[in-house]
């Protein structure tokens, strides 16, 4: 079976795009971003990987589709991914084991929102294409071309009855209320997180760290030549002293971590992955 040809539709979030090009490409597709940026992230890490970028004015599922299906006349089977919230890249593989099956359409999407109460509600596979929040997709070319073939005022239940078709809505997963009492855990966790982003640790923690521990090793020479007895005083001092100098240490420590952990993230998201002769 050929590779299947995989649609990467962006929302905007360069470091989710650098991740999926290269864990689609190690699973053996075609990836093809869709995005509407001019000049960002995004369109920076396909240019260095070398995947093919596709300018949208609409992501709309029939308009990728309909591209897919005009880029190459020879696949046989195809995957569409919008990175919204719902989608995560552990699905990936799951996704990648459908296009070894003998169906024509999969698509997975939001579940459809129903007024409570209604007892003659419509069935998904009855509600217009054009309505249905698709997350993913896979289709072989004769299940997409029908697909696109009957429009966004369709239903999936027009379709011819020989195909394949299999529609099924995301599982939403619950999450029990959690308390907040790690706030102050918390607040440093976004502070690092924000710093490794960043990319300027050395500047916002390394600086910082190197005036306190420069701080610290002054005090300490002048404690030692103006305390010559143990007493209250030169006790708290000392102290003091101690916990400026460890506290500057932890910082450039901290910041020269965050430093190396950002550039491994960028030889991540920009490394060419071999390609395959």
């Amino acid at each position: 079976m050929d590779a299947p040809l995989v649609a990467v539709v962006n929302n905007g979030d360069g470091l989710r795009v650098g991740s999926h090009l290269s864990r689609i490409y190690a699973l053996g597709g075609v990836p093809i971003l869709y995005d509407r940026s001019k000049e960002d992230e995004a369109q920076s890490v396909s240019k260095k990987q070398g995947f093919r970028r596709v300018s949208i004015d609409k992501e709309s599922a029939l308009d990728i589709a309909s591209s897919l299906l005009a880029l190459d006349g020879e696949n046989d089977r195809f995957l569409l991914i919008y990175l919204s919230k719902s989608w995560q890249i552990r699905d990936l593989p799951d996704l990648f084991s459908l296009a070894s099956r003998p169906i024509d359409l999969f698509i997975k999407h939001q579940p459809i929102s129903m007024n409570e109460g209604d007892e003659n509600r419509m069935p998904a596979d009855q509600v217009p294409v054009n309505e249905i929040e698709i997350v993913s997709l896979s289709a072989t070319r004769s299940g997409l071309e029908e697909f696109v073939k009957g429009g966004g005022g369709n239903c999936i239940a027009d379709l011819p009855p020989e195909l394949q078709v299999r529609l099924t809505p995301l599982e939403r997963e619950v999450h029990p209320p959690t308390r907040e009492s790690v706030t102050t855990a918390s607040d440093l966790a976004q502070f690092f997180y924000w710093s490794l982003t960043s990319r300027h640790p050395l500047i916002l923690l390394g600086v910082p760290g190197l005036l306190l521990f420069m701080l610290g090793y002054q005090m300490a020479g002048s404690a030692l030549l103006t305390f010559d007895t143990l007493d209250g005083t030169s006790l708290g001092v000392a102290l003091a002293t101690t916990a400026i100098t460890l506290l500057g240490v932890f910082a450039m420590m901290s910041a020269l971590i965050l430093y190396v952990l950002g550039k491994q993230i960028d030889k991540i998201q920009i490394g060419e992955p071999p390609r395959v002769s």
